[in-house]
């Protein structure tokens, strides 16, 4: 059994759990070939210990490297020794807020310091105790983040989608992980309601563009154009049935002009006892998109002041 859950958690979907980005400073003085290693590890730990290891999170696990020591033998041929410590973070990397770390040293030899700081951080293992306990430590605070901060995140989505950013608001509210409750069903429940309201304003949109389309000639180029617009429109958008009208007339004047048939079909709609869940469901898809489109712009600022903290 204990075999069974550790591999359930490692195959569950990211929506299902708590999600962190690995992140490495940019600015960071060491090899890239080491910073690749490292970025490797982290996410590899990251998924091994249960959480969602995916792009565009706000939580991030990155790294600091301190070199402690480093010398030359007098070997022939020379060689490069470093004594390497490695800090790892867990944190918010929009506001800075740390949620746990820990650190592991290593040492490497080889030919050239580069390739010394290449096989002292290969040397760092993703199962390794310390990332264990600092992700067990991470995941209890960032259930408590979102516990405390339900609210604010709802009424900031709210404002974004005032503001008509529908994509950005849906994305921060499909981001609570199911494991918080209460907060992840208000947040369902929200994204469904700005869900809605997008596709209704771009059911309207549509529906306008379909309008004008068709009064330009009334004829089957006219209903090409104006179908084409309709076809977009949502089931679930309020234009739907409006649309639904004017799709009608479309069609049946065509049938009375040329006796052909018009190939174009409206989308179904779907039963309304399956909507509420059917708007959830596209809401997440909507998130998916959104996370794969942007790029999180995280703050160094906030990401190096925790190099100097303790948690």
């Amino acid at each position: 059994m204990p075999l069974f859950a550790q591999d359930k958690a490692s195959t569950l979907d990211d929506k299902q759990r708590i999600c962190i980005t690995a992140f490495m400073d940019p600015e960071m003085d060491i090899p890239v070939a080491a910073q690749n290693i490292l970025l490797d590890r982290m996410s590899k730990a990251i998924l091994k210990n249960g959480l969602g290891s995916s792009d565009g999170e706000r939580f991030i696990m990155t790294a600091n490297v301190n070199e402690l020591g480093s010398e030359t033998t007098a070997t022939a041929p020379v060689m490069h020794v470093v004594e390497l410590e490695v800090s790892f973070f867990i944190g918010d990397g929009i506001d800075g807020t740390l949620f746990s770390q820990g650190s592991i040293t290593v040492k490497g030899a080889d030919d050239t310091k580069d390739k010394a700081y290449l096989s002292a951080i290969k040397k760092i293992k993703v199962n390794d105790p310390t990332f264990k306990r600092m992700i067990a430590i991470a995941k209890d605070n960032i259930v408590n983040y979102y516990n405390t901060k339900c609210n604010f995140i709802i009424s900031e989505a709210q404002h974004l989608s005032n503001n008509q950013q529908y994509d950005d608001a849906i994305f921060e509210l499909t981001r609570v992980p199911d494991i918080c409750e209460e907060c992840y069903a208000r947040s369902m429940a929200e994204a469904a309601k700005v869900y809605q309201k997008k596709i209704d304003e771009e059911g309207d949109i549509l529906l306008s563009q379909a309008r004008s389309e068709w009064t330009k000639g009334q004829n089957r180029a006219a209903a090409e154009k104006a179908g084409a617009y309709l076809v977009q429109i949502n089931p679930q958008s309020k234009a739907y049935a409006e649309a639904t009208v004017l799709f009608n007339q479309m069609e049946n004047r065509i049938k009375e002009s040329d006796q052909q048939a018009w190939e174009y079909q409206m989308q179904k709609q779907q039963n309304a006892a399956n909507a509420e869940q059917a708007r959830i469901e596209a809401a997440k898809e909507v998130a998916v998109a959104e996370a794969k489109s942007k790029k999180r712009h995280y703050s160094l600022i906030s990401i190096h002041k925790w190099w100097g903290k303790k948690k």
